[in-house]
């Protein structure tokens, strides 16, 4: 039997991973909401705006300005708190897909609890209060920095508290403008690093397999019946037609669990400082055969490989080079986990990934999963197959129901689908930022829609006079887009000084990809501005459609 270091069985080593890559989503879902806090700002600004005469009327009647204030904050805030209801339905729904994903982590098949309990609710309500207030803030604080007398003498907003509230709206959108493109800057470079990825070989097949998790520990087997069942149910599978070969692993390959063991080799004096612990997995017959790696020399893991026999490993090739220089390790001697029976080494394979696909050359070891002294409850079942690996997938879990129905069905999965999902969660969450990108783009356009909307309406008078005096539709479509094009243009260069600054912290989610990609920057920014420019287009068209004669009318 094989005895391991019972701590190391079972070890996930990817919480640095996981608190740095929830760390980056979540300041990414920080900056949309903060473009959307900016809109709404935006927004709420313009509203003050047409409420000026009301306001100035009020204060002439006596109104204290907190009361004015007070009543601005609580229409912002109201706002804002039936924005965060909204999302709390649309999180209902999201959470229902974030569960039907449980199967990315295929090695864990275990329940999330993703509930909308008080602690979500409270931080809900907490950031929709605080939202309305901050962001309502400043409009309630603009709108009264003039006095009453200048909101009773016209309708419209002197000229220099328009320049002044102008400035504002327009920084407001140049700020939404910049973080989105800071968004859209680090997808594509993210986008790009997944793809380098998915293009090196990992060291395994995936092509024509499925994947999925075996769960023998909810309650109903020992380990007698647990190796039992998973002897039938690989044969079972094996039966099926269209099926090459199974085996069932602890690990997978570029998997979530990484396990790591000390071993002893003899012959081999270690360095004072060196330490002796190595990738390690535990894996059935036919394992490298379904996985497609090849065997250098001597032979694979077998199903005589039994507990009744002497344990037996294989190795790959950096570890036969680093402890075997200028000799064959083939009938070495090796111990794992610190003691017991030595494994005898029948078999090298070819070096592969293990962890990450930028990983360096690292050693490896396999042993015999049924010479194990512990017993493993979790394993993967791996199929290759024939022909597409889809249309096996009914047919595999039937084999399950039909073995134990009471058995969970597990989330199966096939072996590109896995290399995707690894690829995303060792090289960034690619397509959620650009999700949440493209969600950024969306509100900031808006706000540039606004904006200009806004702007048509004030200049109607100058419009109107414009074309009284010979001004041609054209030019005055040339006029608007023009004074959109401005803003978006500071918005972009204000941007890429903020992406070349945040390109650099994306550094290790990176694979091959340079941080300051100049074609990135250049076509993401030239996207922006296009999508700037349409939503500039509507009113501009609005603008030289103007009747000058209603125009001049224009209150």
């Amino acid at each position: 039997m094989v005895q391991v270091d019972r701590n190391r069985i079972g070890l996930l080593d990817t919480t640095d991973d996981t608190e740095s890559g929830l760390s980056f989503l979540m300041g990414v879902v920080g900056l949309v909401l903060l473009i959307a806090c900016f809109n709404v700002a935006n927004l709420q600004l313009v509203r003050a705006t047409k409420r000026q005469r009301e306001i100035a009327l009020r204060l002439s009647l006596g109104a204290p300005r907190w009361r004015i204030i007070r009543q601005l904050l609580t229409e912002s805030v109201l706002l804002s708190l039936l924005g965060g209801a909204v999302g709390l339905l649309l999180a209902t729904w999201v959470i229902d897909v974030i569960v039907a994903l449980q199967g990315t982590i295929v090695e864990m098949p275990i329940e999330l609890d993703f509930g909308l309990d008080r602690r979500v609710l409270g931080f809900t309500l907490v950031l929709s209060l605080l939202s309305g207030v901050l962001f309502g803030l400043a409009p309630a604080l603009q709108t009264l920095r003039h006095g009453q007398f200048s909101g009773l003498k016209d309708q419209t907003p002197a000229h220099s508290q328009g320049k002044t509230r102008s400035r504002l709206q327009n920084s407001l959108v140049v700020a939404q403008v910049a973080i989105s493109l800071v968004l859209l800057i680090g997808a594509g470079l993210l986008l790009q690093s997944m793809g380098n990825a998915l293009s090196l070989d990992p060291g395994f097949d995936a092509r024509s397999g499925v994947v999925l998790p075996i769960n023998l520990g909810y309650g109903r087997y020992d380990e007698v019946e647990g190796k039992r069942f998973l002897r039938q149910l690989v044969e079972r599978v094996e039966s099926l037609r269209g099926v090459q070969s199974a085996t069932v692993t602890a690990e997978l390959p570029l998997g979530q669990l990484h396990i790591r063991q000390s071993i002893g080799v003899e012959g081999y004096v270690p360095a004072p400082d060196e330490q002796m612990i190595v990738r390690t997995n535990f894996v059935g017959p036919r394992y490298f055969e379904t996985l497609g790696i090849s065997i250098v020399n001597g032979r694979a893991i077998d199903e005589h490989d039994g507990e009744d026999r002497r344990p037996v490993a294989v190795i790959n090739e950096t570890m036969a080079r680093r402890y075997w220089p200028g000799r064959d390790p083939i009938g070495q001697a090796i111990h794992v986990g610190g003691g017991g029976e030595p494994g005898e080494i029948v078999g090298i394979v070819k070096d592969g990934k293990y962890d990450t696909l930028d990983e360096p050359s690292q050693p490896y070891v396999c042993y015999a999963l049924e010479q194990l002294d512990v017993y493993l409850k979790q394993v993967n079942l791996i199929v290759r197959t024939e022909g597409d690996p889809r249309a096996l997938m009914g047919p595999i879990r039937g084999e399950i129901q039909q073995l134990d129905p009471d058995m969970p069905a597990p989330q199966i999965m096939t072996l590109d689908e896995f290399l995707e999902i690894r690829v995303e969660e060792t090289g960034g969450p690619a397509e959620m930022v650009a999700i949440f990108g493209l969600l950024a783009l969306l509100v900031a356009m808006v706000g540039v829609f606004g904006v200009m909307s806004y702007s048509v309406s004030q200049r109607t008078l100058e419009i109107g006079i414009r074309m009284s005096l010979g001004a041609r539709p054209i030019e005055i479509l040339r006029l608007v887009i023009a004074a959109g094009l401005k803003i978006t243009l500071v918005g972009v260069a204000v941007g890429l000084s903020g992406a070349m600054a945040a390109s650099r912290l994306l550094t290790s989610f990176l694979y091959e990809v340079n941080p300051l990609n100049p074609l990135i920057f250049i076509a993401v920014s030239a996207a922006l501005v296009v999508v700037a420019l349409l939503a500039c287009y509507v009113p501009a068209r609005w603008a030289a459609r103007v009747d000058p004669m209603i125009a001049l009318r224009y209150q």
